[in-house]
C-alpha cells in the first residue's frame, strides 16, 4: 500500500496545482471589469462624448475585455486542473483496487498453502508418532536384552560363588540334603530367575553338573546304583542329635505355615518328613523314617521317581527346586 501511495504522490507533484495567484487573478479581473463598466455607466452624455473623443472609452472597453479574457483563462486553468486532479484520484482508486485484488489473491494462496501445510504437518505427526513407537519398541528390546545379559552374568557369578563356598557352607551335611539345599539356594537367587525367564534345560544340566561336582562324599562312595530310601536313611543316621535332624527338616520348610512355605514337591517333602520323623524320641521314631515318609507321600502323589543313581537324584532335585521357584516367581508377578 505504501508503494501505491508514493506513486500517487509523485504524480501529484508533477501536476501544477491550483495556486492562490490564479484565484486572485480571476477575482481581480472580474473586479476590474465590473469597476470600469460602472464608471462608464456613471458618465453623462458630455462625459461619454469627451471619453469617446479622448479614447478613454476605447481603453476602458479594452481593459474590460482583457479582464474577461484573463478570467476565462483562469477558469480554463481551474477546469483543467480539476480534471487532472480527478484523473489522479481515479488512478489512485484503480491502484488501490488492484492492490486489494492482489491482497485477496495472496490471502487465498496463503489459505491454500496453510491447508496444504496443515495436511503435511498431520502426515508428519503420524509419521513421527510411528517412528517414536518403533524407537520405544527397539529401546524396550534393547533394555530387555541388556537386563537378560546382566541377569545371565549375575547367575554365572552366583553359581560360581556357591560352588566355591560349598565345602565350607555345607560341611557335615549329608550329600542328599546338601544337593537339595544347594539347588534351593541357587534356584532362589539369580540362577532361578534366569531359568524362569529362559526355561532352558541345558542350564539346569549345567547346575546339576556343578552341584554333583562338589559332592565329595558321592565321589568317594562306590559307583553303583542306590535307592531313595537307603540314601535318606543313611543321611539321618549321619546326624547324631535330634536337634540337628529337626534343624535340617526346618531348612526344608518343615513346621512352617503353608502360606510361608514353598509348595511341597515329592522329593523335598520326603526328605523333610524323613528328618522330622528321625528327630522324634527313639521310642516314638519309626524303624525306617525314610520308608515311612515315602509311603505317606505315595498315598498323596502316587509313584515317585527317586533316581536310580546319585547323579539322577541330583538331577531330579535340581528340577524340583527350580520348578518350585519358577512357580513362586509367576505368583509374585501375577500379584504385582
Amino acid at each position: 500500500m505504501s508503494a501505491i501511495s508514493d506513486d500517487v504522490r509523485r504524480m501529484a507533484r508533477r501536476l501544477p496545482g491550483v495556486t492562490d495567484r490564479t484565484l486572485l487573478e480571476l477575482v481581480n479581473g472580474l473586479g476590474v471589469a465590473r469597476g470600469v463598466a460602472a464608471d462608464s455607466a456613471e458618465l453623462g452624455v458630455i462625459g461619454q462624448l469627451v471619453a469617446e473623443l479622448t479614447g478613454r472609452r476605447h481603453k476602458a472597453q479594452l481593459l474590460i475585455f482583457q479582464s474577461l479574457i484573463n478570467g476565462q483563462l483562469a477558469l480554463t486553468d481551474l477546469a483543467t486542473e480539476s480534471n487532472r486532479r480527478s484523473a489522479v484520484t481515479d488512478l489512485a482508486l484503480a491502484r488501490v483496487a488492484d492492490h486489494l485484488r492482489q491482497v485477496k489473491e495472496t490471502a487465498a494462496a496463503t489459505r491454500i498453502a496453510q491447508q496444504r501445510l496443515s495436511f503435511e504437518v498431520s502426515e508428519l505427526t503420524v509419521l513421527v508418532g510411528e517412528y517414536i513407537q518403533v524407537c520405544d519398541e527397539r529401546f524396550r528390546e534393547l533394555e530387555d536384552w541388556r537386563a537378560s545379559i546382566d541377569l545371565k552374568l549375575a547367575a554365572d557369578d552366583f553359581l560360581a560363588d556357591t560352588v566355591a563356598r560349598a565345602d565350607a557352607a555345607y560341611a557335615g551335611v549329608p550329600w542328599p540334603y546338601q544337593a537339595i539345599l544347594m539347588a534351593r539356594h541357587l534356584a532362589s537367587g539369580s540362577c532361578g530367575r534366569w531359568d524362569a525367564l529362559r526355561t532352558n534345560e541345558t542350564y539346569r544340566t549345567r547346575v546339576t553338573e556343578a552341584i554333583f561336582g562338589v559332592l565329595g562324599e558321592v565321589h568317594a562312595a562306590p559307583d553303583r546304583g542306590v535307592t531313595f530310601v537307603a540314601v535318606l536313611d543313611d543321611s539321618w543316621r549321619r546326624l547324631h542329635s535330634a536337634d540337628q535332624r529337626w534343624l535340617m527338616a526346618e531348612l526344608l520348610d518343615a513346621g512352617l505355615r503353608p502360606e510361608l512355605a514353598l509348595d511341597r514337591k515329592p522329593l523335598t517333602s520326603i526328605a523333610a518328613l524323613t528328618m522330622e520323623l528321625a528327630s522324634l524320641p527313639e521310642e516314638s521314631r519309626p524303624e525306617q523314617p525314610a520308608r515311612t515318609a515315602l509311603e505317606l507321600n505315595r498315598r498323596r502323589a502316587g509313584w515317585i521317581d527317586g533316581g536310580a543313581t546319585r547323579k539322577r537324584f541330583v538331577e531330579l532335585v535340581v528340577a524340583e527346586q527350580f520348578d518350585l521357584t519358577a512357580s513362586a516367581w509367576q505368583r509374585l508377578e501375577a500379584e504385582n
